[in-house]
């Protein structure tokens, strides 16, 4: 089981480091937001399985028992990946955060956007929390030339710091607020 986590996780990439649960029952979650409103989520399905026939029994050595565990992984990875981000884009929307560009390039206001609909956390030094951004592969340039000339443009980058300067004010009235339990 460990060397089928340790595949898992690798082929979950980024995804690895979100916390999640292991529900071995029952078909519901349910989390309560801040505002006391009770959300129910509907709970997927991520399973792989593992089949030795008889004929193979005799010939199965360690290395094909690795690469049978290794593509469950892979096969359980996959599917959880696919909830994930379903998972993801339904509370983005329900919440409003989706960005419609309408077939506009990214650019410095979209990264703007998304910064401005997003909560920020900040650490003790209060610089903000690294994200993760995931983008199609034939993003990924476009994106590190944007960062790159919102770094460099100077009104850019003031616009850039004016809003990271609105979220960590929004994160400090929001620590200032929580309810401690203990």
């Amino acid at each position: 089981m460990d060397l089928f986590r340790a595949r898992l996780d690798g082929y979950l990439g980024f995804a690895a480091d979100v916390p999640r649960s292991f529900i071995r029952e029952g078909s519901k979650t349910a989390i309560q937001r801040e505002t006391g409103e009770v959300e129910q989520t509907d709970m997927g399905r991520a399973s792989s399985q593992i089949i030795v026939g008889n004929d193979e029994v005799p010939n199965l050595n360690i290395d094909k028992a690795v690469e049978k565990l290794d593509a469950a992984a892979r096969e359980m990875a996959s599917q959880m990946s696919r909830l994930f981000f379903t998972s993801i884009g339904s509370a983005v929307d329900k919440v409003g955060n989706a960005i419609d560009r309408k077939g506009k390039k990214l650019d410095a206001d979209a990264i703007f956007e998304m910064y401005d609909r997003i909560s920020l956390d900040f650490n003790d030094d209060g610089s903000p929390v690294q994200l993760s951004v995931v983008l199609s592969p034939n993003m990924i340039e476009l994106f590190k030339e944007t960062l790159v000339k919102i770094d460099s443009d100077q009104d850019l980058k003031r616009k850039f710091e004016s809003i990271i300067s609105k979220k960590r004010m929004e994160w400090r009235d929001r620590e200032a607020n929580r309810k401690l339990v203990g």
